[in-house]
């Protein structure tokens, strides 16, 4: 009864989020086979890392908003700097004189002075570097969080991994365990009460396996939406196409 109070509440969170019937799911067995897919690179605390730091779409704009203010600041500096160019011109002219057309070359030397000098280009040299350093700044603290969370996020699943393999050996020990009980129940070597408390830690075992593996599938989302990489299901491309 719980659990299918469960599933009634997804169902129904499902519907008030999408718009759609929460009855047409994929099944189980391809859930699971899509998530060891994309978990397959996430192998590692490095590789759980890299794939956040290079998928993250702030990470991006960040670094984007940094290489900017280099270049800005780079500009700044080059200000002070005189400008020269060589001009090359080449042009066709028609001589009165002669009463014909003339082709005529020139080459020339054109130098571009700063305008501002002094203080005023120094104030707006310190000025870039100011906001290239605070990007910086805002960049290292972003990238900082990132990785924690998602070192975090691998070390819970792990550890929700080798919960599950617990309690799924519990498990099998209170299966066993019950169905000796019942042997013994049939043959009238067993008292009720002996089998009713078998059968009822068997049932809080299966409850508890099942919880278990709802919490890693869980944080297995978690993991993979920090990453960058949450599978598409052949429904979400449905609805994805419907919305373009």
């Amino acid at each position: 009864m719980e659990l299918r109070f469960l599933a009634d509440r997804a169902e129904t969170r499902i519907r008030e989020y999408s718009g759609r019937s929460g009855t047409n799911l994929c099944p189980g067995d391809q859930v699971e086979t899509e998530l060891r897919r994309a978990l397959g690179p996430l192998d590692s605390i490095d590789g759980v890392i890299s794939a956040a730091l290079s998928h993250n779409p702030e990470i991006a704009a960040r670094t984007s908003a940094v290489r900017s203010l280099e270049a800005q600041r780079e500009r700044q500096r080059r200000a002070r700097l005189p400008v020269v160019e060589a001009v090359g011109i080449m042009s066709y002219v028609y001589d009165d004189l002669s009463e014909d057309w003339d082709a005529r070359d020139r080459v020339g030397v054109d130098v571009s002075v700063p305008l501002y000098t002094g203080d005023a280009l120094g104030a707006r040299v310190d000025r870039a570097q100011a906001e290239l350093e605070l990007e910086e700044s805002t960049l290292r603290a972003l990238q900082r969080g990132l990785r924690e969370e998602a070192e975090i996020a691998f070390r819970r699943m792990l550890s929700l991994q080798s919960q599950l393999v617990r309690r799924e050996a519990v498990e099998d020990s209170q299966r066993e365990y019950f169905e000796a009980i019942a042997g013994e129940f049939e043959f009238g070597l067993g008292t009720l009460p002996d089998l009713i408390d078998a059968r009822l830690a068997y049932e809080e075992a299966q409850l508890d396996v099942i919880s278990a593996r709802y919490s890693m599938l869980r944080q297995q989302l978690a993991l993979l939406q920090i990453t960058a990489r949450m599978p598409v299901g052949p429904l979400q491309q449905e609805w994805r196409a419907e919305g373009e």
